[in-house]
């Protein structure tokens, strides 16, 4: 069980973070995460960056971040309400999990938020400095270079995102519903999603060693 409540802290990073650090794919019960330069393992991230292209795709596009140390991909499996409005220069606040495939970096959402208060990102900044400043003394933290467009309102960014449901949430959650203890039916599990990409969401967690196959069609979430 400790296990599991370390997998829900989304820790506050830059995207060189990211970049630099070695990807984990993890074995048996153990998530994927990236090993940062200091020992971090960073399974679950909180982002704040500027989206600075938009590449069209499906089932959804695919939303170019940069914070000023680095760039990364932000990759929903599915169209997210919260960036239906995203354009090319709005900042937003992400909290994901990082993921590699083919070689390539990329974050893949859980909850996503515009920010129009740049006044956050100059609390993120401090904040990020004083982690780096705990963790190493003698090294500076990189400033990060993100543009704001005119404040609209001031959002508390961390406690006040809606928790909205995604898909990935969604399987989550019934797997756990519909397991009495030996598995949840793949089948039931399907079913209940009435998702139409249901099947390749559960093959990317299982790829990912978030969920298991114990046995033929059942499945467990990592607890």
């Amino acid at each position: 069980m400790e296990t599991a409540q370390k997998r829900q802290v989304a820790r506050k990073v830059r995207i060189a973070e990211i970049l630099e650090g070695a990807y984990v794919r993890g074995e048996g019960w153990e998530p994927s995460y990236v090993l940062t330069k200091d020992g971090t393992r960073l399974s679950r991230l909180n982002l704040m960056a500027a989206i600075v292209s938009i590449q069209q795709g499906a089932p959804s596009n695919t939303f170019i971040l940069d914070d000023g140390t680095g760039t990364i991909g932000l990759r929903p499996f599915e169209e997210m309400p919260s960036l239906r409005s995203a354009e090319t220069g709005d900042i937003i606040n992400v909290i994901g999990k990082p993921r590699e495939y083919g070689g390539e970096r990329y974050v893949s959402p859980e909850i996503v938020r515009i920010i129009r208060d740049d006044g956050w990102v100059k609390v993120r900044q401090k904040e990020l400095e004083l982690n780096a400043e705990e963790q190493n003394p003698a090294q500076k933290a990189p400033v990060m270079h993100i543009g704001i467009q005119a404040p609209i309102e001031e959002v508390e960014v961390e406690e006040t995102i809606p928790q909205q449901e995604n898909p990935f949430q969604k399987i989550y959650r019934l797997i756990k519903k519909f397991d009495s203890g030996e598995g949840a039916s793949i089948e039931e599990v399907l079913k209940a999603a009435e998702l139409h990409n249901a099947e390749q969401i559960i093959g990317e967690l299982l790829k990912e060693g978030e969920i298991f196959e114990i046995k033929s069609g059942r499945l467990k979430i990592l607890e």
